[in-house]
């Protein structure tokens, strides 16, 4: 703080010693200046006085006229901000090594002790339950569904004779349709037993299904005929 009072006097007393010198100098220029002036006028006089003067009165110069010359006036310097110094900058902290500590003896922990059980609260009162609500009434009856039909005594009989006629119809199927790939045309008489025995066995298989065996037999009859009669067709 003291090295900034004499910082701040210092330079407001160069300011000062500035403003006199400029002043001093301003006023030796002033008397420099008037000094020649009246060099110059006596200088003119004594041209003047070397050439003879026409007759009459001479005038007499004019009298210097003073001119006022301002006072000085002291204009205080502005002051210059100073930047306050850094103080000094404190060291890191090193690294502070923990003091080691002597382990205590160490207590053994009590043994927990029996827990006594929490009483219990009783819960709030479940409401009565209301009437009961009546029995389901009975169903309505369902009409009893009707058993499988029971199957004839020879039904096993009729359907091995039918997988056996089924086989041959097969057969005879494939005969055909070779020979009509062979020889398109003239197979007329071959294309009526083959859909006449085809049909036989298709209403053998349904009669089967419903448990005819009757029909069944009925409908392998005319079947055999018709593979029969193709047979010798194919023979000629």
């Amino acid at each position: 703080m003291n090295a900034l009072k004499l910082l701040v006097g210092w330079l407001f007393l160069a300011g000062l010693t500035a403003a006199g010198t400029y002043y001093a100098m301003d006023e030796v220029d002033h008397r420099v200046g008037l000094a020649r002036y009246n060099l110059h006028e006596k200088v003119g006089a004594i041209r003047y006085a070397s050439v003879p003067a026409p007759p009459g009165p001479i005038p007499l110069p004019p009298a210097p006229v003073p001119i006022p010359v301002p006072a000085p006036t002291s204009i205080p310097p502005s002051p210059i901000p100073v930047s306050p110094s850094p103080g000094p900058v404190a060291p890191p902290p090193g690294p502070v090594t923990p003091s080691p500590v002597a382990p205590g003896p160490v207590s053994p922990s009590p043994a927990p002790g029996p827990v006594s059980p929490s009483p219990v609260t009783p819960g709030p009162a479940l409401p009565s339950p209301g009437p009961a609500a009546p029995p389901p009434g009975p169903s309505p009856s369902r009409s009893p569904t009707p058993a499988p039909p029971s199957r004839p005594a020879d039904f096993d009989e009729v359907n091995s004779r039918f997988i056996d006629l089924s086989g041959q119809a097969n057969a005879m199927s494939r005969s055909v349709a070779s020979i009509r790939k062979n020889a398109p045309y003239g197979t007329g008489r071959l294309d009526g037993a083959m859909s006449s025995m085809q049909l036989s066995m298709r209403n053998a298989r349904q009669a089967l299904d419903r448990g005819d065996t009757r029909g069944a037999r009925t409908n392998m009859d005319q079947a055999e005929k018709y593979l029969q009669t193709l047979r010798a067709l194919m023979d000629q």
